[in-house]
């Protein structure tokens, strides 16, 4: 990857979305799971799933929230550099959360739950409220931001990819949502400043850093801050000025210092990151650190008297449980149910050029989809295989460089898949446990044994659409479509690919997403990920 510093100098405009999302039509919806206890076999220091989200509390206690084994969200609270145990705050969520202080006695973590809505869950002297929404329709994580007199901003993503926000007085309603503009590629981050006033920063389509700003009720249009990241920003408030960080290109931990909208540049803090960082201003004063390390820890840092202190590992993650031994030795071909669902999933092993297009699909008709990956497609298209996160999709292993397992030896299998889980870890935070899928579907007896052992379960399809076949190799749009509709089945899973086809360039089943979709609701199926199998 390219170093961070010269890719900060590049100089590009932020595409700006012409459509436009309405705040009548933001679904609403109840969050699968709220009222669920924790998982009782969820481990006691088991690994983020998501980036980080933080908040420090006028005393100084630190609340790292995080997306855990079930979706549901976790809590660890930290003082003086002592971790607590982990607590449940259960709900389904997408993504990563995030958190806010606003006054001096009210927390607030918000989420993207599975209706795309915007969920919130309150602290308020000493006592968790239940999960409410807030409406709103998300393409990506949200940010909260808490105010001095108590007031709660809260931004979101939406389906397009422009910005959009809104905000609750103490023991008020949310107002209307107020669109932004831009088209941005990551979750945004923001910070309140002063009463009346907050920030916004989030990535443009150049995945350099771009700021709005309200302030006396106007709101300043977007600014370019540069830098280069895949990432979601974080903010933090600190007095009289704010600090700007995100992973960098080379996942190092970078930082930025605006006072009243004017930036110093950006410095390089150091560390190996695998997603966004967390950030929250501190009463020391300065600003407290969380971020996700190449070993799925959490480390903190901290920022005091102009210095940052070193990275310290807040816990050791236990091992993820193993499968479930109904699902090893077995390649699945559906998904074991009765119910009129399918599994909509895309093989990365090639170029990436049908995402954009399978992406939009995807996010307009609000499917949920899974992406096999292979360890050298993200490295060579690290933004494309952080986007996919940043939608919120799930993530499987697809093996280093795609080869026929049957013809590797036993130490070649755990090379191509435990070498495919560290590659895809490291460029975009996703763990792909439990979720495998054999190149080419080549698998014998001994090699899914191997997989297994690995902590996979292997999943196939039940068809495949043919549509990387392209032109040349005689597919259409319409043999796409109709080869996927006529195997339509309770629990099907449908193999297709991002990439266009060598000789032609055609990206099938790309344009043949919508009316498959549209297809098999006419049937009356909905859409799963590969969750669905694997719990």
């Amino acid at each position: 990857m390219s170093s961070v510093q010269s890719s900060f100098s590049r100089s590009r405009k932020m595409g700006i979305a012409a459509a436009c999302v309405a705040a009548g039509a933001f679904g609403l919806g109840v969050m699968p799971g709220t009222s669920r206890p924790a998982l009782a076999s969820v481990p006691a220091n088991q690994a983020a799933r998501s980036a980080v989200a933080l908040a420090v509390d006028p005393a100084g206690s630190g609340y790292a929230f995080y997306r855990g084994q079930g979706d549901a969200v976790y809590l660890r609270t930290v003082r003086n550099g002592t971790w607590s145990a982990q607590a449940g705050l259960g709900g389904t969520i997408i993504g990563a959360p995030s958190a806010a202080v606003a006054g001096n006695s009210t927390m607030m973590v918000g989420a993207r739950g599975t209706d795309n809505a915007l969920w919130v869950r309150t602290l308020s002297n000493g006592i968790w409220g239940p999960w409410q929404s807030w409406g709103g329709s998300m393409s990506a994580s949200p940010a909260l931001a808490g105010a001095s007199d108590g007031r709660i901003y809260a931004v979101i993503r939406g389906p397009d990819g422009s910005v959009l926000a809104a905000a609750r007085a103490p023991g008020g309603a949310l107002s209307a949502w107020t669109r932004l503009g831009g088209r941005v590629v990551t979750a945004p981050a923001a910070v309140s400043t002063a009463p009346g006033s907050v920030e916004v920063y989030a990535v443009g389509t150049d995945h350099a850093v771009w700021r709005d700003a309200l302030s006396a009720g106007r709101w300043s249009g977007w600014k370019r801050l540069g830098g280069t990241t895949y990432s979601a920003p974080a903010a933090a408030r600190m007095p009289g000025s704010v600090q700007v960080l995100v992973r960098g290109t080379d996942n190092a931990l970078w930082a930025n210092t605006g006072t009243a909208g004017a930036f110093g540049g950006w410095r390089k803090v150091g560390g190996v990151l695998i997603d966004g960082p967390a950030a929250a201003g501190s009463p020391a004063p300065g600003v407290d650190v969380a971020v996700r390390g190449t070993d799925n820890a959490v480390w903190a840092a901290t920022w005091r008297s102009g210095g940052w202190s070193g990275f310290t590992r807040a816990w050791t993650p236990s091992a993820p449980a193993p499968p479930a031994s109904g699902l090893l030795g077995t390649d699945w071909t559906r998904i074991p149910t009765g119910s009129k669902v399918v599994a909509l999933t895309f093989d990365a092993g090639s170029n990436a050029a049908g995402l954009p297009s399978i992406s939009a699909t995807l996010r307009a008709k609000n499917v949920r989809a899974t992406f096999f990956l292979t360890g050298n497609w993200v490295r060579d298209f690290p933004a494309q295989a952080n986007a996919i996160i940043q939608d919120g999709y799930l993530v499987g292993n697809h093996s280093v460089s795609h080869p026929n397992f049957t013809k590797l030896t036993d130490s070649q299998v755990t090379a191509q898949v435990l070498g495919a889980q560290q590659a895809i870890l490291r460029a975009n935070g996703a763990d792909t446990r439990p979720l495998f899928r054999f190149p080419f579907g080549d698998v014998n007896g001994r090699v899914l044994a191997d997989v297994n052992r690995l902590g996979y379960v292997p999943v196939r399809w039940t068809v495949d659409s043919l549509g990387w076949k392209g032109t040349s190799g005689g597919q259409s749009v319409q043999s796409v479509t109709n080869r996927v509709l006529a195997a339509a089945q309770p629990g099907e899973i449908v193999l297709m690919h991002l990439g266009s086809n060598p000789d032609d360039g055609t990206t099938l089943d790309a344009a043949a997403l919508p009316a498959i979709i549209d297809g098999l609701r006419a049937r009356g199926y909905g859409f799963v990920t590969l969750q669905a199998l694997t719990g």
